[in-house]
């Protein structure tokens, strides 16, 4: 995973705000996306959603993005 040249970077963030914003009803106009609790960043789509073994999910998991499953089924979430 961390082999990825975007592993933790502006640019892999960037990438991973443009794939969550598929499974978001108004894509990047979408108003609340994300929020934050100390040092991780959740966005508000899920992995039943967005599962990690689809593409998508394996794309995120390579950007440095995690499921946090302290909600329910869990969420996209990435550690700052």
């Amino acid at each position: 995973m961390m082999g990825d040249p975007k592993y933790k970077t502006v640019d892999g963030m960037i990438e991973a705000l443009q794939v969550l914003a598929n499974y978001m009803s108004k894509k990047l106009a979408e108003t609340y996306f994300l929020e934050a609790e100390h040092d991780v960043i959740c966005s508000s789509a899920s992995v039943a959603d967005c599962p990690e073994d689809s593409k998508d999910g394996q794309r995120l998991r390579a950007l440095g993005w995690h499921v946090d499953s302290e909600y329910d089924e869990g969420y996209w979430a990435y550690f700052t």
